[in-house]
């Protein structure tokens, strides 16, 4: 089924506010995710810092991440 831009930006909201808890639950942020979301990888809800927070390069997403009005958000890499 196909959604409109803000139904997929909401999704990953969802998506990246649960890969973050389960990460909190258990002591890391090494998660790897598979498969296709569905949206373009340089759309809002895969690159913003309270959505996804992606970016396309690995050395990008080996730093420790980025604070947004005092909020770290650690950063996940998309290929």
């Amino acid at each position: 089924m196909d959604s409109d831009a803000e139904s997929q930006t909401s999704e990953c909201i969802e998506l990246a506010r649960d890969i973050r808890g389960a990460e909190s639950k258990v002591g890391h942020e090494r998660t790897i995710l598979v498969g296709d979301l569905n949206v373009d990888p340089h759309s809002h809800g895969v690159v913003a810092s309270k959505r996804c927070n992606g970016v396309m390069s690995r050395q990008i997403a080996d730093l420790t991440g980025r604070t947004v009005q005092g909020r770290r958000f650690s950063f996940f890499y998309v290929e």
